[in-house]
């Protein structure tokens, strides 16, 4: 009996662009922020490391709020670039 494969689709930049550009996707990422900077809490003075940074915005919020922090996106893993930008 063979397994039938479901592909998956392309994940990158433009798919994660068009779901941020939704309605639902802007929803989900607004209040996933606002969780993560709840969790956090105070992070005046913190270092922080925003490993797979995207388009910066929590990065963006954090440095807003005080924290010493090194953004680096996937990209940088693979030795293209070290700071989101």
């Amino acid at each position: 009996m063979t397994k039938s494969v479901c592909p998956i689709p392309e994940l990158g930049p433009e798919a994660y662009a068009r779901w941020r550009n939704s309605v639902l996707g802007s929803i989900t990422e607004r209040r996933e922020l606002e969780l993560i900077l709840e969790l956090l809490g105070d992070v005046t003075g913190q270092r922080v490391l925003d490993v797979g940074c995207e388009d910066g915005t929590l990065a963006v919020e954090l440095s807003q709020r005080g924290a010493a922090l090194k953004p680096v996106a996937p990209v940088a893993m693979a030795g293209e670039s070290d700071v989101c930008t």
